[in-house]
């Protein structure tokens, strides 16, 4: 496979981004053809490698073109550990009390006062110290003590000097009939497209609505709550099944890809709240988020395995979302399917495995990121 590198020889592969204060005079930047070539890869070149060699390590991948970074976050609240110790003391029921108290002195993190809330009653008064003093007085067994909160999120953060870095594909090559079961594992998808890294997206092949659009071309448009645009500028959006409808046929010929599994998840750097819904209790799960043109992050989260990951809440997860302070997030398809590739071997730990398969539940689709592919 050869691939492109994109320099002043390449602009039409550019996107046209307002510059930054410290960037190159757009004057420098504009080519024959009449692109500004100060898009959005020139508001952090230091992400990329400064020549051609790409450099591959266990958790990274960079080179001139794409910049993968992927960070394990593991977050555990222990139930009853108000001091965070990760242990169950007389020292915690201490606090418990005071807490409980109104003591202004026992003032506690976000997280303990989470652990505080030892029967999740959503406040933290004599009922959890009384669990806490009969665990402690071993009249009620662990089990019925502790709740699984462990949680797993792998973060992908990706920079792109280019929109078609940024790409999707279905299984079999091609759009798959509503309950086809034209499906494969997100391990071939990602290694029959030469994807750096590769996540599950939509399951499209699952229903017959969304929007749903791949590498510029639109394959179905059918009404849907919510759908993710990211467009062919770089800007990710999460619009309203009307506010789409609102669009422009010349506005609707810039989208790139879509993801319509829904919900969004934040909105103008807002964690949304009260996400309700079938799928809202914990789960593996899979999304995108959006910083500017070029930067996105991608989160895995696994669950449904006891002791390792119990998986999010969607108001967990649309909160970790925030926390890493995207402007726009958006939740794709999760439970068994949460997987993510990296240089062709599945990263996480996905909950189902697939007979045959070493990753989770077949699907019909993953977004993925690559080099720009010669044409």
């Amino acid at each position: 496979m050869h691939w492109k590198r994109l320099g002043t020889a390449a602009a039409a592969g550019m996107l046209a981004v307002s510059m930054i204060s410290g960037s190159v005079a757009a004057a420098d930047q504009v080519n024959d053809d009449g692109y500004d070539l100060s898009g959005f890869a020139y508001q952090w070149p230091e992400v990329f490698s400064k020549d051609d060699t790409v450099t591959v390590t266990e958790n990274s991948y960079k080179s001139h073109d794409v910049s993968v970074q992927i960070t394990k976050v593991a977050m555990n609240r222990v139930t009853g550990d108000l001091n965070e110790d990760n242990t169950v003391t007389v020292q915690d029921a201490v606090l418990c009390c005071r807490r409980s108290g109104g003591d202004v002195k026992a003032i506690l993190s976000e997280t303990a006062e989470k652990n505080a809330d030892c029967n999740e009653d959503g406040d933290v008064n004599v009922y959890d110290l009384t669990m806490m003093l009969r665990y402690l007085a071993r009249l009620i067994p662990e089990s019925e003590f502790f709740t699984d909160h462990h949680q797993m999120f792998h973060v992908v953060d990706v920079h792109v000097r280019s929109i078609e870095s940024l790409r999707g594909a279905f299984a079999k090559g091609s759009f798959p009939d509503t309950r086809s079961a034209q499906l494969d594992s997100v391990g071939n998808m990602a290694r029959e497209n030469d994807a750096i890294f590769a996540i599950n997206c939509d399951y499209c092949e699952l229903r017959d609505n969304g929007i749903t659009y791949r590498n510029g071309v639109m394959y179905r448009e059918k009404g849907r709550a919510e759908v993710c645009v990211i467009y062919k500028n770089g800007e990710m959006k999460v619009l309203t099944d009307a506010e789409y409808r609102a669009l422009t046929d010349e506005e609707k010929a810039e989208i790139w890809q879509t993801t319509a599994f829904s919900p969004g998840l934040v909105t103008n750097g807002v964690a949304k709240t009260g996400l309700r819904g079938s799928i809202a209790v914990a789960n593996p799960r899979s999304g995108i988020g959006y910083y500017e043109p070029g930067h996105y992050v991608f989160v895995q989260a696994d669950g449904r395995q006891p002791g390792y990951a119990v998986g999010p809440t969607l108001d967990e997860y649309a909160a970790f979302f925030a926390s890493l302070g995207v402007k726009e997030a958006f939740n794709m398809d999760g439970g068994s399917s949460s997987e993510i590739i990296f240089n062709g071997e599945t990263y996480n730990s996905p909950s189902g495995i697939q007979i045959g398969s070493t990753g989770g539940r077949y699907s019909s689709d993953i977004l993925y990121i690559c080099e720009v592919p010669q044409e």
